[in-house]
């Protein structure tokens, strides 16, 4: 795992649901033009990252038509080059298909966010994380050096911590769905072995 990747915190859900409140909110008070555009097709890929867990690779190569209107689909990982279903639920239908009707692209085809230059060409993950950076800090939320890994770092924390209380189920399931080579990664990745000397300290 990266060095990078180590340092880099998940944000607790709620505080992952409000980033995604303020985008709305700063979306809307903003005039038609190019920033307004950029703004709905980084929330639309946040958003993918944070309920599907998606590395950034992954998910700055989606493209419209395999996300709208979609109960299920299939996503591409190029770290372990086999494919993954991902499942939409009923918010995520709705924040999507919005957000599909107010970026209003030219093809459904073309990538959800690419270069200026080509329809085709996703952005840099650098790019992705330089704009995500920003994004958080005009939303007024702070994380330890935010990337893309912040994003499927919160889909992790959330189904380990809030959907499974930190029971061995969850680990398992968070596993799975992260797509781990074994246990030990999952664990390692969700801070399991820190979290439980800091813990361990703070008995005393």
């Amino acid at each position: 795992m990266a060095e990078d990747q180590i340092k880099t915190q998940p944000l607790d859900w709620n505080t992952y649901l409000l980033l995604l409140a303020s985008m709305d909110g700063i979306i809307h008070r903003m005039p038609a033009g190019e920033k307004k555009q950029k703004w709905i097709k980084y929330q639309t890929l946040i958003i993918c990252g944070g309920f599907f867990g998606l590395r950034a690779k992954e998910f700055l190569h989606l493209t419209w038509d395999q996300i709208v209107d979609k109960r299920e689909s299939s996503v591409f990982q190029f770290k372990t080059r086999r494919k993954r279903k991902i499942y939409f639920n009923e918010k995520v239908i709705k924040m999507i298909d919005h957000n599909y009707f107010l970026a209003n692209p030219v093809n459904i085809h073309h990538l959800v966010l690419h270069k200026r230059s080509s329809p085709t060409e996703p952005i840099s993950t650098r790019q992705f994380n330089d704009s995500f950076a920003r994004i958080l800090s005009t939303c007024e939320i702070e994380t330890e050096n935010p990337s893309s890994h912040t994003l499927r770092k919160t889909f992790a924390r959330h189904i380990w911590v809030d959907l499974y209380n930190k029971t061995e189920e969850g680990i398992l399931v968070t596993s799975e769905m992260l797509d781990h080579q074994d246990i030990e990664e999952t664990k390692t990745y969700l801070g399991i072995k820190s979290q439980q000397i800091r813990d361990t300290y703070l008995r005393f």
